[in-house]
Formats: C-alpha cells, sequence, structure tokens
C-alpha cells in the first residue's frame, strides 16, 4: 500500500454558496470566544450594577456605556465580517483545490496560492465539507472544501484520512 502521505487530490472547480460559506465559518468558529467574553462581561456588570443599587450607589454611566459597546461589537461585527469575506471569496469565482504532498494549491482564473502543510493549523470535518484551518503569518483563514467536489469513489474518505495523517484532528 502506498503511503497516505504521498496522495494527492484535485477537486471539481466549485464556487460555494451563501450556506456553504456560513456552515464553514460556523464549523471553524472564530468568534466563539469573543461571545462568550462579552457576554460574561455584561453579565458581571449587571451584576455589579444590582449590587450597586442594592447598597444605594449610584450607578456609574460609564459602567453602562461599556457593556452598550460590548454588546454592539460582540453580536453585529463578526456578522459584518463574515458577509465581507464572503463577497471577497465570491468575487474570486470559480477555484480548484489541489492537496498533495507539498501542501494545498488553490486556484482561480486570475490567481493562485499555494500554502505548505505547516500553514494549516487544523481542519474540522462536517456532513457536507471539509473546512481547513490556516495562517498566514498574523493572518488566520479558512479553506473550504465541500464533499460535492470529491466524485471521485472514496476521494472524501481519502481526504480525510490524508488531513488525519498530516495535521490530526484538533
Amino acid at each position: 500500500m502506498h503511503d497516505i502521505r504521498e496522495v494527492s487530490l484535485t477537486t471539481q472547480a466549485y464556487a460555494l454558496t451563501r450556506e456553504e460559506f456560513h456552515a464553514a465559518v460556523k464549523a471553524a468558529a472564530p468568534y466563539r470566544g469573543q461571545r462568550r467574553l462579552a457576554a460574561a462581561t455584561v453579565a458581571l456588570v449587571a451584576a455589579f450594577h444590582a449590587a450597586f443599587l442594592y447598597l444605594g450607589i449610584p450607578p456609574s454611566p460609564l459602567m453602562l456605556g461599556a457593556a452598550a459597546v460590548l454588546v454592539v461589537l460582540a453580536v453585529p461585527v463578526p456578522l459584518l465580517i463574515t458577509a465581507h469575506a464572503y463577497r471577497a471569496v465570491r468575487d474570486k469565482g470559480e477555484g480548484r483545490c489541489v492537496l498533495d504532498g507539498e501542501g494545498v494549491g488553490c486556484h482561480w482564473s486570475e490567481e493562485a496560492q499555494r500554502m505548505p502543510w505547516s500553514a494549516v493549523t487544523g481542519f474540522r470535518e462536517t456532513d457536507e465539507m471539509f473546512v481547513l484551518l490556516v495562517r498566514n503569518g498574523l493572518k488566520q483563514g479558512i479553506l473550504a472544501v465541500p464533499k460535492r467536489v470529491l466524485t471521485g469513489p472514496g476521494e472524501a474518505e481519502l481526504l480525510g484520512a490524508l488531513l488525519d495523517e498530516r495535521i490530526g484532528r484538533r
């Protein structure tokens, strides 16, 4: 049997739908920790506010303002970032991915990008796709590979095994 690390997979040309993109972002969960931190901070501010009222101390407008800013930043900002990222992906058009011994390559009509396996920090697998978590310097991103574009016999299982071997599930 051949070494799984020597396998080369090429996807069909594909463009992500909005639903697929949002599912990939949800699987990668880049904002989960930030929203939890903001919710915990707001709860803490509310508890202090209630304690101050109980003790007869007037509430600080600065604390209430800080809690309002956190709520505003924690809810709509990630949605705006995700919408902007989807438009950037959509504008690239159809692309093709190559996963081989050297790393991951993505090719669009006017652009190509190649990443070594060391740039792929993890991956998530859902019923519909593989979501690769990538890092380029200080930038983090995701690469979604829908299983619908892996049309060869056993390609989805082969890609899962290749990703397990190369980077492992994190």
